[in-house]
């Protein structure tokens, strides 16, 4: 039971939507066409059972036009303004995915460049490797004869005096 109340109370019920619907248009339509005979026609007009109706069934038939023209005009603004807005929808739609496709190619483009850098350092790390990696001291690449010479050159340029043969130190002339 109460989930037939829920269902009950979860229905959406608009009534222009009904009172716009095909059916009610199409009935509205058959009454003014009625009303319409009845009031305009003068044969009808002399059936003793329908005179005293010709002047209501005329007012009902300005009446039910009126309204008819209405409801018509109602629906067509109404469906003016639905295709409006799913317009817009779609053009959203088509946006978000513009943006998501740029989007997916930079995330491409980034994707390509890291893996070049990746292969870059991969193959600096791979020369290395080749350079240096069966030498169990691989950390230095210096020997101690070459450690040697440049604390010497360092000395010298210090001012210690030309620990090196032939070099001299820097800022004098000849």
């Amino acid at each position: 039971m109460i989930d037939k109340l829920k269902w009950l109370v979860s229905f959406s019920f608009d009534p222009w939507d009904v009172a716009t619907s095909h059916p009610v248009l199409l009935l509205l339509g058959a009454v003014a066409v009625a009303a319409f005979v009845v009031g305009h026609f003068p044969v009808i007009g002399r059936i003793p059972m329908l005179a005293p109706y010709v002047v209501l069934a005329r007012f009902v038939s300005v009446l039910v036009a009126a309204l008819l023209m209405f409801l018509i005009g109602f629906r067509v603004a109404d469906n003016r303004a639905e295709r409006a807005q799913m317009q817009f929808d779609l053009n959203w739609q088509r946006l978000q995915l513009e943006q998501q496709e740029a989007s997916a190619k930079d995330a491409e483009r980034l994707k390509d460049e890291a893996r070049d850098e990746a292969r870059k350092v991969k193959g600096e790390f791979d020369d290395y490797r080749t350079k240096f990696g069966d030498r169990p001291d691989a950390v230095c690449a210096f020997s101690p004869d070459d450690l040697e010479r440049l604390r010497k050159l360092r000395r010298s340029i210090r001012g210690q005096g030309p620990a090196v043969p032939g070099l001299r130190k820097p800022g004098r002339g000849g």
